[in-house]
């Protein structure tokens, strides 16, 4: 699904002001004092004095409750005959990653093939995969249809009408169960015959253009709620956006009226350090939110990251295991903590061949064969943090220094990480309680005497007792 890099129209690093992140948290009456209550005012005793420092009080019981956020990984279940691939063997990596979905296609003239073009032919491997288990899926409506003449790509009212058509009998194949529907993959990408890169919304007898997708994805929105009320749609998904002129004209539009979000893409892998890394994306995120939301009348637009990655490959733009995996959690743990961003699926489960030169195939955080990369361990470590987070809330001390703060039923946990590797920083734990702290993927080791944890660019998880205030201190280095 990945073809190009994005953010080449749209660099820099994220904005270097930092923010709350999470909606203001409620206020909770103050307990009434015992032997056994949290502290009611912050101990900074052992903070020295530190104007390099980004002093953190926060308190874990305030935190504002949020549900779960979907952590979900793309596969390729409806290519299986193009490459083998086993639904439960899938499936099984899948909980394993500590993922709670799934991404994959329903390919229209795959679904409604030549010999049946009004069928629906569910792919086999996705279908057993949906009937083995109750996780919500991502399905992208996806393709033309070279079996109904004028429909590939489908830009003709008669051509939207036989698309809706398709989604209609693909989400009655899937049946009533909850699913986020994607309308197309890349569209400003993928339709038609031109090659050269689109810049901008597009011009009118351009297939690519925005003007022709939005009445698609409002057709088959339509389709979609008329066969599953109870399913998400999203819509967008673009590749490359420079300055996300495609996007902002889809959602001045009316592509949104009928949806419940907007689907992004984001890539940085080819761009030139600093600008390849998980900071990077994050920045681009951020910049696409304000877009969306201006051209949504200043409306908040619910973001769903359907695809991000790094590929683990020797050739230009690929990474090495282990940052692959960093980058993959840090993206993740910064994205929980936004309630703008409903959900991200990180690109993808398991290479799609052996070939180590062609780099869209080597995203997988397992390989061809099935067998585990030192990527798979840090996304994995940072779902299942995630799984049994209560609440979250990201401080941001410096432009490459990120604290995330979260609650569970037992403890709260800070989890610190940089940018990128060779660049440090620290974190001071407030108090005089006891915690651990590690490194994702790492052993837990008892706090020292200064109370000090050192920060790279391997998310660190330092775990504490829950308190009602807390302090740290937190500083590049």
């Amino acid at each position: 699904m990945l073809v190009s890099c994005g953010g080449s129209g749209d660099g820099g690093e994220a904005s270097v002001t930092p923010s709350p992140i999470a909606p203001a948290p409620t206020p909770v009456p103050t307990p009434a004092p015992s032997p056994t209550s949290p502290p009611t005012t912050v101990d900074t005793t052992t903070l020295p004095a530190d104007p390099a420092a980004t002093t953190i009080s926060f308190a874990a019981s305030a935190m504002s409750p949020q549900p779960r956020r979907i952590t979900g990984i793309g596969v390729h279940l409806a290519q299986a005959g193009l490459y083998p691939i086993d639904p439960e063997r899938t499936l099984a990596l899948i909980a394993a990653q500590n993922n709670n979905s799934f991404r994959d296609d329903i390919y229209w003239n795959a679904f409604a093939p030549s010999w049946d073009p009004q069928g629906s032919h569910l792919e086999p491997a996705l279908k057993a995969a949906l009937d083995r288990t109750d996780m919500m899926p991502v399905l992208i409506l996806n393709n033309g249809n070279p079996a109904i003449e004028g429909t590939n790509p489908p830009i003709t009212e008669a051509a939207r009408q036989e698309f809706a058509k398709f989604a209609g009998r693909a989400v009655r194949a899937v049946g009533q169960r909850p699913v986020i529907y994607e309308i197309f993959n890349e569209w400003n990408l993928r339709v038609g015959d031109r090659f050269n890169k689109l810049v901008g919304a597009g011009e009118a007898g351009d297939a690519r253009a925005a003007q022709y997708y939005v009445p698609l994805a409002k057709a088959a929105t339509a389709a979609v709620r008329a066969a599953n009320p109870q399913a998400t749609v999203i819509v967008g998904t673009p590749a490359d956006d420079p300055d996300w002129e495609w996007s902002k004209a889809v959602v001045r539009g009316g592509a949104l009226e009928n949806a419940d979000g907007f689907g992004l893409h984001l890539y940085a892998h080819c761009n030139v350090s600093p600008w390849n890394n998980a900071t990077a994306l994050i920045g681009r995120l951020e910049r696409a939110r304000a877009a969306l939301n201006e051209a949504n009348g200043g409306r908040e637009v619910p973001i769903y990251v359907t695809e991000f990655g790094w590929p683990n490959t020797s050739v230009a733009c690929g990474f090495d295991a282990a940052t692959v995996g960093a980058y993959t959690a840090q993206f993740t743990l910064y994205a929980a903590a936004q309630p703008w961003i409903r959900g991200t699926w990180s690109y993808q489960l398991r290479d799609q061949a052996t070939d180590a030169a062609d780099l869209e195939m080597n995203f997988g955080l397992y390989d061809a064969q099935y067998r585990e990369k030192p990527s798979a361990c840090a996304p994995r470590e940072a779902n299942a943090l995630l799984a049994e987070a209560e609440a979250a809330t990201l401080h941001r001390p410096s432009p490459d220094l990120f604290v995330l703060t979260l609650r569970t039923a037992t403890d709260t946990k800070l989890i610190a990480w940089t940018s990128r590797a060779g660049q440090t920083g620290s974190v001071r734990v407030g108090g005089t309680i006891g915690y651990t702290s590690r490194p994702l993927c790492g052993t837990a080791v008892a706090g020292s005497a200064d109370r000090l944890v050192q920060v790279g660019v391997m998310p660190v998880v330092v775990s504490v007792p829950t308190l009602q205030l807390m302090a740290l201190q937190a500083r590049a280095l």
